[in-house]
């Protein structure tokens, strides 16, 4: 039987053992049409060799139900090419647990537009080692919105050459945020970034921060923002 000329009814009544049994070359070669034929059961029940298959127009034309409905360890496995191949609306639809298994070689390929597609919980769903991958120039893709929806762990992964991308975020971190920033990250940030911080959010730095101030960003500092700095700091 070629898989590529049954029809609607024939490809619905496909089960879990037929569907493992596809492959690569036949997933390859079925259609848009065809592919949007299988149920979001149907799809969950592929694995990943058989999604590795798919081409990026194929990726492309996924209904965001049939993506959703993919299982975190199969979407771990597409290829980058393939993930990029996602739109916007396609990444919007991606759960938690999806999102938690994206490579940083996976991330690090996506655009800005791409990017902003996540809600908050999406983006804190996000792994630090796949942050760890971005670059300046990616993370400056995040919304403040965004940024400000970074878990600690995630902002201690943040290199310190991506670190300059957060500088105009500086000022909106909370409290485990700031209190997360590592001896190499905190000298990074310009000295305008520094004194836009308020006294709270300065008496938020971790233990020892002060000693890892460059000279020009403690200077930068006015005295009341001086007064809000602790002993332990």
């Amino acid at each position: 039987v070629q898989f590529n000329s049954l029809d609607a009814e024939a490809l619905q009544a496909l089960g879990s053992a037929q569907l493992r049994a596809l492959t690569s070359a036949e997933i390859r070669g079925m259609g848009a049409a065809q592919l949007a034929e299988l149920s979001t059961t149907q799809w969950a029940q592929l694995g990943s060799q058989q999604l590795q298959a798919l081409s990026t127009a194929q990726i492309a034309a996924l209904a965001t139900e049939d993506l959703h409905a993919l299982s975190a360890a199969a979407l771990a496995g597409l290829g980058s090419a393939q993930f990029v191949a996602l739109s916007a609306s396609q990444l919007a639809a991606l759960g938690t647990d999806q999102l938690a298994a994206v490579g940083g070689s996976t991330l690090a390929a996506l655009n800005s537009d791409q990017l902003h597609a996540w809600s908050s919980s999406q983006v804190q769903a996000l792994s630090a080692t796949a942050l760890h991958s971005l670059s300046s120039a990616q993370l400056l893709d995040f919304s403040a919105t965004q940024m400000r929806a970074f878990t600690s762990a995630q902002i201690a992964a943040i290199t310190t050459d991506a670190i300059p991308a957060l500088r105009g975020a500086l000022s909106l971190l909370g409290s485990d945020q700031l209190a997360a920033l590592s001896a190499a990250q905190l000298p990074a940030f310009g000295t305008a970034h520094f004194h836009a911080l308020t006294p709270t959010q300065l008496a938020l730095l971790g233990t020892g921060a002060v000693s890892l101030l460059t000279a020009a960003q403690v200077h930068a500092l006015d005295s009341t923002q001086s007064r809000a700095l602790t002993s332990t700091q």
